[in-house]
């Protein structure tokens, strides 16, 4: 594969997930300024972040099917176009069912290109070069979640921010179907597949995938990731709610902890990427990740007005979350010379997707215990779930290559 090409890709899929969280979360910045431009209650402001991700989680599904009917690179092309026509719609919205509407369409092509991303990374980038690339994508989106807050205000108007997002998304979609290609020779195997998949030609295989994954680890990294992505989604929703009204912090102190909590998921992304190439395990990392996150997100609201350790917390909960995310995905195509791209697609979209849809039920579950209990409370007993998690975690089986290594000298001698 050339090397400059290489680069080329790598740089295109890096940078998808930071170019769309910053339009994605940025309107959360603004909210109640968008809501009385469009004269709606602010009450009504929710569903402007949920429907994105609703919508993102559906049609990873669906972006799963359609990468087999028209090919990966095609797929992904088509999300960040979509993408774009909804940041054009919501820009130019002059009601909110049509912002609405905009932003509903903007989910759809994240999901569809979401559902590409990973299997395009998995054609250029073989065992620990795909391991590093996972990781780079992963911070890449970390970076974009905490300049979002930050960036979407800088314009003054959220039409501004909208506009000039629409137009970077535009020159990203163009610049995509221009240089993201498929290596020497992958192309006509992906045309080949795609001619077999319509002529119903192709039979059920057993995948490279299902030699290294169990089905098993697939069960408890699903409900690892359903639980743990619930009590997040709760947590940045009522984290500051919690420290204004329960722990007496000021608004700026609050948002600090919180800026804090998601700047340093990079950190945790990328020491995730590291430990894992430098070590050659999974599990332990997995395992860390759940029992810190749990821990420090408890922590958060145990200590109250302690300044320190509830900075130190959140340093814990936003680095332990992310830490096992590239590590995660690598279960998915673990280290196989070979991975099937367009198996790795619908996996990927059940481990990503099926979780999203799953925290609307868990915010209105989430909204209804902060009436009962208050938010401290519910963030405790939230992350009391999560922190079991550990159990699943520990029942993985180890995949990395230190373990495939050692069964390989067994089976040697």
């Amino acid at each position: 594969m050339s090397k400059g090409k290489q680069i080329m890709v790598a740089l295109i899929l890096a940078l998808f997930n930071f170019v769309v969280m910053i339009p994605y979360l940025g309107p959360a910045a603004m909210l109640s300024t968008i809501m009385g431009d469009l004269h709606v209650s602010v009450s009504m402001g929710g569903i402007v972040v949920s429907i994105y991700l609703i919508m993102c989680g559906l049609c990873m599904f669906v972006g799963s099917i359609i990468c087999n009917r028209i090919g990966f690179r095609e797929t992904f092309i088509l999300g960040a176009a979509l993408i774009t026509l909804g940041l054009l719609a919501s820009a130019s919205a002059g009601s909110f069912g049509l912002y609405l509407l905009g932003r509903t369409i903007s989910g759809v092509g994240y999901g569809l290109a979401q559902a590409a991303l990973f299997p395009i990374a998995s054609i250029w980038f073989k065992g620990s070069q795909f391991a590093t690339m996972q990781t780079i994508i992963t911070a890449c989106s970390c970076l974009g979640v905490a300049l979002a807050y930050i960036v979407f205000p800088m314009f003054g108007s959220w039409r501004t921010a909208t506009w000039t997002f629409t137009v970077i998304t535009l020159i990203y979609t163009i610049a995509s179907f221009a240089w993201l290609q498929y290596p020497e020779g992958v192309g006509a195997q992906m045309k080949q597949m795609r001619a077999d998949v319509k002529a119903g030609k192709v039979a059920k295989q057993k995948t490279e995938f299902g030699r290294v994954f169990q089905y098993k680890d697939f069960v408890l990294i699903l409900i690892i990731t359903i639980f743990s992505m619930i009590s997040n989604t709760i947590l940045l929703t009522y984290m500051v709610t919690y420290f204004t009204t329960e722990a007496g912090m000021s608004m700026t102190l609050a948002t600090t902890v919180s800026s804090v909590l998601t700047l340093v998921q990079i950190v945790g992304a990328i020491a995730g990427g590291i430990l894992c190439n430098t070590t050659g395990r999974r599990k332990p990392f997995i395992v860390a990740s759940v029992a810190v996150y749990g821990i420090a997100s408890i922590g958060l609201v145990a200590f109250g007005q302690s300044i320190v350790p509830v900075i130190a917390c959140a340093v814990l909960s936003g680095a332990g979350y992310f830490l096992r995310m590239p590590i995660l995905g690598m279960y998915m195509v673990e280290e196989t010379e070979k991975p099937e791209p367009h198996f790795v697609a619908p996996i990927s979209a059940i481990i990503n997707g099926l979780p999203m849809l799953l925290t609307l039920p868990g915010s209105v579950i989430g909204g209804i215990m902060i009436t009962q209990v208050g938010s401290g409370m519910t963030i405790i007993i939230m992350h009391v779930i999560a922190l079991i998690m550990v159990i699943p975690a520990l029942m993985l089986n180890e995949v990395g290559p230190k373990s495939k290594r050692a069964s390989s000298k067994l089976v040697n001698a």
